[in-house]
């Protein structure tokens, strides 16, 4: 038998041979281009609420989607698990873990699709692969933060510091810049806030002696760990003052003290203490602050737009003078 009889047989029997419904849901998605969004947004069957509902999330969580378990998915989308499961025969793949896949890749794709070709003339391919994989990091460091986040918390936290007579910022090293940036935000909130350096003993002492009750301390904790920081989560925790942690993993002299932990990833290939994720943290919690302040932003807001026209006006005034 010659080679390529031989090779003839093989294909005729891998022809032959029974197409699973994970392999029909694959090249369905990669029919194309496309992908399980696609997919999702161009289902023709007729789906019950259920499945409706459970698609609509599907379609607005696809980042999230991606890294969560069946558990978690069933309690945010508020459907059973057996409905998740009966949903992923629907659309033809053979496990929840086989439709969650397609998600992580539909968002790796999206990341590529950033990167992709006409690469610039002045940059080689070799430099645009090293950026893609940098920020690849950043974005799997970030996908991981939200995963974590439990939100019922962060809205906790978020009242709560509304309520803070005086705010304790922590940060140490490189961290102090996520501190900084979280007192600047809470500051324009018109909530009075501190930002100090973990390294300052006397300074925090100072302040740490200064707490009334229902006051709150937040302390950023990322490498190179500052262990005295365990220190002043100890006593924030003994005196029953609040406590809310941002740290880059669980070990992390800080966390586990008795108060809320949020875990920020840091580490990436080129950095050990990169402030990409933390950062955004920050913001999302002075999000969740300004929202808990509801009609007291929007008067901030408002109240900025008034100087700002003023000074305008005035401005308007003296080129017209």
């Amino acid at each position: 038998m010659t080679l390529s009889n031989f090779l003839a047989i093989l294909l005729i029997i891998k022809m032959l041979r029974p197409v699973s419904n994970k392999e029909r849901f694959l090249v369905e998605v990669n029919a194309l281009n496309k992908d399980i969004v696609w997919y999702l947004r161009n289902m023709d069957q007729r789906l019950t609420s259920t499945q409706k509902r459970l698609r609509q999330y599907l379609l607005e969580h696809t980042v999230d989607v991606g890294y969560m378990s069946l558990k978690d998915l069933s309690e945010k989308a508020q459907v059973s698990e057996v409905s998740i499961l009966n949903f992923c025969k629907l659309v033809g793949a053979d496990s929840y873990i086989d439709m969650r896949e397609c998600f992580r890749n539909y968002t790796r794709d999206m990341m590529r699709n950033i990167f992709m070709e006409p690469v610039p003339p002045s940059v080689t391919q070799e430099q645009w692969s090293e950026m893609y994989h940098y920020c690849s990091d950043i974005t799997e460091n970030h996908n991981r933060m939200l995963q974590s986040i439990d939100l019922t918390q962060l809205e906790q936290c978020a009242k709560m510091l509304t309520s803070s007579s005086n705010i304790l910022i922590l940060g140490h090293d490189m961290s102090k810049v996520a501190a900084d940036y979280l007192a600047s935000r809470l500051s324009y909130l018109h909530i009075h806030n501190q930002s100090v350096n973990l390294g300052d003993n006397d300074t925090v002492q100072m302040l740490l002696a200064g707490l009334v009750p229902g006051d709150s301390v937040i302390i950023f904790s990322f490498p190179p760990f500052y262990m005295p920081a365990e220190d002043v989560a100890d006593y924030v925790r003994h005196f029953g003052y609040n406590l809310i942690v941002i740290a880059d993993n669980e070990s992390s002299p800080v966390v586990g003290k008795g108060g809320v932990d949020f875990l920020c990833r840091a580490q990436n290939s080129y950095f050990f203490n990169s402030m990409s994720v933390p950062l955004h943290f920050a913001e999302i919690l002075a999000y969740y602050v300004a929202a808990a302040t509801g009609k007291r932003s929007e008067d901030i807001i408002n109240g900025m737009n008034a100087v700002g026209s003023y000074f305008l006006h005035n401005k308007v005034k003296e080129m017209k003078g």
